[in-house]
């Protein structure tokens, strides 16, 4: 019954309320216990481990933090170097191990799952503050601040005022060169693909509102219309197949998406307006395409006949010419 609670909830069952109660009576049994339970003191042991290295990371990334923002205030335009005679250097060199006991950590089935997103935040950011190496003090402390803003406010710190001036006087080498930072680099990475995932998300908004206007102003006279609406229809078609790539692809759309409240909604209603009016148009539109086949081969035809009428008369004009001369 445990199991299934714990499976229902994502997380193992030593994190189910009343667990450690359950472990404290077993402890009594010594060497009397089931085989089904005889591997739970074991368990047990390797949970407290989990916590103890859980613990750990923790001290390590409040310990990163003090640095930073000790260093952001104290040196702000000094660059991070990793020279032991500062706190950023003995703390960097700390700092691989760390990583790699965070990122075993990870995987351990023990850990629940707030604990490993707190983890993961945690990683990131270590990993974040090793990279800055060689960027000044106040860049990685003004990121420190972006960050728990955006924490504090559940969004992406691509929203959170002041981000842009992360990038503020890097020159391109720093960003874009082989010898740049890489934290530089990275962020610079995020913030392009989060303006152009951005851009698409309006654009594609705005481009299905007035494709449904279009439609709608254009009425059966525009259904009629050969050439008109198949290029409406082709482009509309596009958009469609981006509203199901976009609200697929929550990992890279969500955060703009959430950001305009009834964004997601409007654009799932538009486009099931808009697929339910190409539906109703496909009627009138096999006749007016058919129509339209029909007129092309005539004028094929028509042409051909032209064609082959001058090339008959030809030869007669050529021997007019001769029996005169």
């Amino acid at each position: 019954m445990r199991e299934a609670e714990a499976k229902r909830q994502g997380c193992h069952p030593f994190q189910l309320g009343g667990f450690d109660h359950f472990m404290e009576r077993l402890t009594g049994f010594a060497h009397d216990l089931p085989p089904d339970l005889a591997a739970l003191p074991e368990l047990a042991a390797r949970y407290r481990r989990v916590r103890q290295d859980l613990d750990a990371v923790i001290a390590f990334d409040i310990r990163r933090r003090t640095v930073l923002m000790r260093a952001a205030t104290w040196r702000p335009d000094t660059p991070l170097d990793r020279s032991l005679l500062t706190g950023y250097g003995r703390w960097a060199r700390a700092a691989p191990n760390v990583i790699e006991k965070g990122t075993r950590l990870m995987e351990d089935a023990l850990l629940a799952p707030q604990d490993r997103k707190t983890l993961g935040k945690m990683l990131e950011r270590i990993t974040s503050a090793l990279d800055g190496c060689g960027l000044e003090a106040w860049r990685l402390g003004l990121l420190e601040q972006i960050n728990d803003t955006a924490d504090a406010r559940g969004c992406h710190r691509y929203f959170v005022e002041g981000y842009d001036r992360v990038f503020e006087g890097l020159g391109e080498w720093m960003v874009a060169g082989p010898g740049g930072n890489t934290l530089a680099r990275n962020e610079r990475a995020v913030r392009d693909d989060m303006g152009a995932a951005e851009f698409a998300v309006h654009a594609l908004d705005s481009d299905l509102t007035k494709a449904l206007q279009q439609r709608q102003e254009g009425g059966e006279r525009f259904v009629s219309e050969m050439h008109p609406y198949h290029w409406w229809q082709r482009d509309t078609q596009k958009n469609l197949e981006s509203v199901r790539r976009m609200l697929n692809d929550r990992e890279r759309y969500g955060p703009h998406l959430d950001r305009v409240p009834g964004l997601e909604e409007r654009l799932r209603q538009t486009a099931a307006s808009v697929s339910e009016i190409i539906k109703r148009d496909a009627p009138v539109r096999t006749q007016v395409e058919a129509e339209h086949a029909r007129t092309v081969e005539r004028d094929i035809a028509r042409r051909a006949r032209e064609r082959s009428l001058r090339r008959g008369r030809g030869p007669s004009r050529s021997m007019g010419l001769d029996f005169g001369m």
